[in-house]
């Protein structure tokens, strides 16, 4: 029996939205295996992008885009590109790109 300050359905609808919280708040933490400098390449392309006038959503998934090629490309990922892993050039070494 219910005898609480608010109707059952509110405590409910209450446990819900905490429990929805929690998952979001949970899933936009940054990964465990993300190193300091990886964190803040992230804030620094999620706020360049920002910047543009992109979207929060579209900012971070750029951002977190960007963070991951990167590990990619320097071989500190499991599906790793293999030129990278065995002495390939990184991104920074690869040159501008001409965009005309």
């Amino acid at each position: 029996m219910h005898s609480g300050k608010y109707p059952l359905h509110e405590t409910e609808n209450t446990a819900q939205n905490l429990a929805s919280f929690i998952t979001f708040s949970w899933s936009v933490a940054m990964p465990s295996y993300w190193s300091n400098k990886d964190e803040r390449q992230y804030k620094h392309v999620k706020q360049s992008e920002l910047d543009e006038g992109r979207s929060t959503k579209r900012a971070e998934q750029i951002a977190a885009a960007t963070v991951n090629k990167q590990r990619s490309n320097e071989g500190r990922t499991k599906n790793s590109k293999e030129g990278s892993k065995k002495g390939g050039k990184s991104s920074s070494d690869k040159g501008s790109r001409s965009g005309a």
